[in-house]
């Protein structure tokens, strides 16, 4: 019995335990413009700039996304809706610069500031996001909602997944060591 449950453990712990995953690239990316506070009409210029921090080349899309009330235009990108994309090739120590200009229009009722997100993706899982960077701008005569003190903290780390894997060997552990502790004391004589 003991046995069987030693080989049960084993295997849910083989199971469960995530695979060694690849080492993602050492990127960075950075998007800016030189606006503090924007308005219906103004033309923003977004720099974003991409760099290899890693030992290996990397190739990549680079999207700036901007709001849906920005008209955007991007040379030497594919433009979709209101996001440029670029595809790129770095050296390692190898950075490199964008731009794309934004014009503002009518923003939507409630909106209180522009967010610019920058995103790099590997060609081959233009999906998967590598690294991500934003750039906010208040919107001239709105004000943000009110914030809720002591709500918890949004930048937290999430658990690793191994902690899961973790919880789950240990509570099948106990589960067999209670079954196989019940049958053990059913055999003893009385």
């Amino acid at each position: 019995m003991i046995g069987f449950a030693v080989s049960f453990l084993i295997a849910a712990a083989l199971v469960i335990a995530p695979a060694p995953a690849e080492a993602p690239p050492n990127l960075s990316v950075v998007v800016t413009d030189e606006a503090g506070e924007i308005r219906r009409g103004d033309t923003l210029v977004y720099v974003a700039t991409v760099t290899n921090n890693g030992g290996e080349a990397f190739a990549g899309i680079l999207t700036v996304e901007t709001p849906s009330y920005f008209d955007i235009v991007a040379s030497g990108s594919t433009l979709a809706g209101t996001a440029a994309r670029w595809s790129f090739e770095l050296a390692p120590g190898e950075s490199q610069r964008f731009e794309a200009s934004a014009k503002v229009g009518e923003v939507a009722a409630g909106e209180y500031q522009a967010i610019v997100t920058a995103s790099v993706a590997s060609p081959t899982a233009p999906d998967d996001i590598v690294v991500r960077a934003t750039d906010a701008n208040r919107i001239a005569g709105t004000d943000p909602p009110p914030t809720v003190p002591n709500f918890g903290d949004p930048g937290a780390d999430p658990a690793p997944p191994w902690t899961i894997g973790a919880l789950v060997v240990v509570v099948l552990a106990l589960t067999v060591a209670v079954v196989a502790l019940v049958r053990w004391r059913q055999r003893e004589p009385r």
